[in-house]
């Protein structure tokens, strides 16, 4: 293994046998056997890459595969273990160092306490032949965002900052390493659309994604890298037509459809629709379970039942108090989301994800309602507690449902508070809801419901 030290590729001298540009002229990138080890393990090896100007190549494969290694080479934050890069003919730290690249790191955040104008006028400052501030505000859209603080923006404002920040300096080829990772779909259309205005003007773009599609959609070439290595380099078609006939069948030994509705999401979305459901939760709970049990210990329930007042009536209004306490409790807990974790939902997305998961108390209000009825006053309380944290817990609301070992999973996928989650998700992912949840919360509402009719009975009979 030689040493950390580049071996670049010399680049051509120009005279008269060169007149003619040389397809090795034209090449934004090229890398030759470029390798990478930590010690022990090989991220990278041999990797051969030549990305022509003008280019938008895409980097495909797992995490793990070597997508970072690679961009980290090209910029030249990292030395190679053996092998050549270039960039526009030049080491890839003299290319970065005259302006000729721009790159979005994954990891990279933005300088906290200064306003994004100030931000961009300080990074447009470091290059020699900057954007016009203009054109640089408007490629990003960044009008509105320019008096902001920087480090209070929600995570699509800030990235839109970090492309801003990225093309400042007008490179000709721009690196993004997983760049839409936690956008949501919107999101990511916007973000490319931002990406192929600047990259109109002729630049090279190289991105590394794990997502399929987003190589199909925004790629001109997909180079594919697994364990390190290149296994396919081509056109997005050609790429489908060499793998288009492999299929793989699989078995779902870990996992629910609620987990697969959850994943994808922003996590900050994915908590929040869960923190919806458990405050909801906690809400008909607190004023149902305890509460009737309770007047029904202090007489109320017998105070009641000599009125006018209807069997009818008195479950229906405890049902309708119910319901009414948990509207607070979820737009609590939403309006906290938007304004800690920078959480962006269309209104429509909104209002399906609140009404929704707000009808699906309804069968938690009647088991709350059936608690009340039956329970003495003294256990009514721990009972309700008991319960709220079970649903809670093997429901996916405290846990990640990853986490969960499969008896877990299997008894949570007949809960309601999974079903109620999962159609969030489901909502909030722009995916349709599923059956089974819609099935699952219909039976414990007749369930919940039959029991606690019953037991307000049960408990009329006995205050006679």
């Amino acid at each position: 293994m030689t040493s950390g030290t580049t071996d670049f590729i010399p680049a051509a001298q120009p005279g008269p046998e060169t007149a003619q540009q040389t397809d090795e002229d034209r090449l934004a990138v090229r890398a030759v056997g470029l390798a990478k080890s930590y010690g022990p393990t090989l991220a990278l090896a041999g990797l051969d890459l030549d990305v022509a100007a003008g280019e938008t190549v895409a980097l495909l494969g797992p995490n793990g595969a070597g997508k970072t290694t690679t961009i980290g080479l090209l910029l030249g934050l990292l030395s190679p273990s053996r092998g050549q890069v270039q960039v526009h003919g030049l080491p890839s730290s003299q290319a970065v160092a005259d302006g000729l690249v721009g790159a979005m790191l994954q990891d990279a955040g933005l300088m906290p306490g200064v306003r994004v104008g100030e931000l961009l006028a300080m990074v447009r400052g470091l290059y020699p032949r900057p954007l016009p501030l203009d054109e640089l505000v408007g490629i990003a859209d960044l009008g509105s965002l320019l008096r902001r603080r920087a480090d209070r923006l929600s995570g699509g404002q800030a990235q839109r900052v970090r492309f801003a920040v990225a093309i400042a300096g007008d490179p000709l080829l721009l690196v993004l390493d997983e760049p839409t990772a936690a956008m949501d779909v919107q999101a990511r259309r916007n973000f490319w659309r931002q990406i192929h205005a600047f990259a109109g003007g002729g630049r090279t773009v190289l991105f590394a994604t794990h997502y399929l599609h987003e190589a199909d959609d925004a790629a001109d070439r997909v180079v594919v890298i697994a364990g390190g290595r290149k296994i396919a380099d081509g056109t997005p078609a050609s790429i489908k037509a060499d793998f288009g006939d492999q299929q793989v069948r699989f078995t779902l030994l870990q996992g629910s459809r609620a987990l697969l509705a959850a994943q994808g999401l922003p996590q900050p979305v994915e908590l929040m629709i869960a923190m919806i459901a458990y405050g909801a939760m906690w809400a008909v709970f607190s004023t149902t379970g305890p509460r009737i049990a309770h007047e029904r210990a202090i007489g109320w329930t017998r105070q009641l039942h000599v009125t006018p007042l209807s069997a009818a009536s008195a479950l229906s209004g405890k049902l309708v108090t119910a319901l009414a306490a948990a509207l607070p409790a979820m737009a609590l807990v939403a309006v906290t989301a938007v304004l800690s974790h920078h959480v962006q939902l269309s209104a429509a997305q909104w209002l399906a994800i609140l009404g929704t998961m707000w009808a699906g108390m309804l069968p938690l209000a009647l088991l709350g309602l059936a608690i009340g009825y039956l329970a003495a006053d003294e256990i009514a309380f721990p009972l309700t507690m008991a319960l709220y944290f079970a649903l809670g817990a093997l429901g996916g609301l405290w846990i990640p449902l990853s986490g969960m070992p499969l008896a877990m999973l299997q008894i949570g996928q007949a809960l309601p508070s999974t079903s109620v989650a999962e159609l969030g998700w489901r909502i909030a992912g722009g995916q349709a809801s599923v059956p089974r949840a819609v099935l699952v919360l219909a039976a414990w509402t007749l369930g919940s419901g039959l029991v606690a009719l019953l037991a307000y009975r049960r408990a009329i009979g006995s205050a006679n």
